[in-house]
């Protein structure tokens, strides 16, 4: 009995990548959430074990009310980002698209900055003493105000719906002509036809890029910061309670990070309860075929893409125009030179090469665990891989900021460095996973029998 139990299970390369994965998950990950939540169970006014915390939030309307800004803009932008990006797609995939090279370049590129980013730009446009405000101010109208709950909606829109846009895409390109040639066919319009084979096929592919602007939302700080004034969600109120000026409680911090993970774990199940439904399998051999449209019809289907494009590129050209803008203290224009450029290297010479010796360190850490746990995850079905999906996911459920107590502030710079490196990994090793995951689960046949 023994020798065939031992005949029948060997350790191979993907038992050892597992154990890997999911120690260096529990060092990484695992742990700093058990510290979150056992100071969570703790309070500054009760003494020993306490829910108090808990209590608090769910009785006061000052901490209740933020949970349910968090979800209005995170189900808002979820939303509006997929409405935008997956017609977006769909029309970059099936048309010929002028410039669509160029196009896709700057979507890719409106992503990479960080959103606080676009806030600052957008502040610079449309704030109160915004260039775009002037200009309207100028001819007797009112410019649409970028602060508040819709300007931070606007905001998040327009920097996060390339993730619909690439995942979509991705997983439009894959599929098999075939299967809406077999649709029209049978009599189906376009229009149904898109609603009934094309969409459905590449759900997976949009849900993942859905769970990547959802956790995005919860965990952003910066763009609420800026543009709230006083729409206050979670991550802010995070940091008012532990890092600003006026923070006394870092416990009730710890409590409010468990609340966002709970509801991230929340969608995340959603998420996968309506993905393990929808598994296909594809050949991918005959890949669609490009569309040619010609004059009115080609000016129409590429102006909404070109209007999407330049909004959401418009902070990053804005951020160059004002680099090269030097003021004084009290914020005079000086002039249009390159001293701000002098300063930066001067002063910052040294940060700007750990940002870039962080990143590509990063990025080969983050492709190689990426694609390997993806092919787990589809390939090696099991209780394992459930296990590993759900650890992966954990760097995206809470906001950036980690409470720690006041004491773990000071740190030595190589430990500060080390500690910033891992972030940059944990925070970002889901990214590629759950674009390679989704293409995975659209071409591949996943078996729910034994795993061998």
């Amino acid at each position: 009995m023994n020798k065939r139990l031992a005949q029948k299970w060997k350790p191979d390369f993907w038992f050892f990548t597992k154990v890997f994965v999911i120690l260096a998950m529990c060092l990484f990950i695992v742990y700093p959430f058990y510290t979150i939540i056992t100071k969570s169970v703790f309070s500054n006014k009760v003494d020993g074990i306490t829910l108090y915390n808990f209590k608090r939030f769910f009785t006061k309307p000052y901490y209740y009310q933020t949970l349910l800004r968090s979800m209005v803009v995170c189900f808002a932008t979820v939303l509006t980002t997929t409405v935008v990006g997956v017609p977006i797609a769909y029309l970059m995939t099936r048309y010929n698209i002028p410039g669509k090279k160029v196009l896709h370049i700057f979507i890719i590129m409106s992503l990479m900055s960080p959103p606080f980013i676009g806030a600052y730009s957008w502040i610079i446009l449309l704030g109160r003493a915004g260039l775009l405000a002037k200009l309207f101010a100028k001819i007797g109208l009112v410019a649409p105000t970028i602060y508040g709950r819709w300007g931070i909606i606007f905001v998040f829109t327009l920097h996060l719906f390339p993730y619909i846009y690439l995942y979509t895409s991705g997983a439009m390109n894959s599929i098999d002509s075939s299967l809406e040639e077999a649709a029209e066919n049978l009599g189906m319009n376009k229009l149904r036809r898109i609603w009934t084979v094309t969409l459905p096929v590449v759900l997976p592919s949009i849900l993942a890029g859905c769970i990547m602007v959802f956790m995005t939302c919860l965990a952003d700080f910066g763009t609420p910061m800026l543009l709230g004034e006083g729409y206050t969600v979670l991550p802010v109120l995070v940091y008012n309670e532990y890092m600003s000026e006026s923070a006394t409680d870092p416990y009730m911090a710890s409590a409010l990070s468990v609340i966002i993970v709970l509801c991230s774990l929340t969608m995340l199940g959603f998420q996968k309860l309506v993905v393990d439904k929808r598994n296909y399998m594809m050949s991918s051999l005959r890949p669609p075929q490009e569309t040619k449209l010609h004059g009115g019809k080609r000016f129409l289907a590429s102006l909404p893409i070109y209007i999407v494009v330049a909004l959401a590129f418009l902070p990053q050209i804005v951020v160059v125009c004002q680099s090269f803008i030097e003021r004084s203290f009290s914020g005079v224009i000086k002039g249009v030179n390159l001293n701000n450029y002098r300063t930066i290297m001067s002063r910052l010479g040294r940060n700007i090469r750990n940002t870039y010796v962080f990143s590509i360190i990063a990025i080969v850490f983050i492709i190689i665990v990426g694609i390997l746990v993806s092919y787990i995850l589809v390939r090696k079905k099991g209780k394992v891989a459930n296990l590993i999906d759900t650890l992966i996911m954990f760097p995206l459920r809470h906001p950036r900021l980690r409470p720690r107590h006041r004491a773990d502030r000071r740190v030595q710079p190589q430990a500060h460095r080390a500690r910033g490196h891992r972030r940059y990994n944990d925070n970002l090793l889901r990214y590629p996973q759950a674009a390679i995951h989704g293409a995975l689960r659209q071409r591949v046949p996943v078996s729910d029998g034994p795993v061998h």
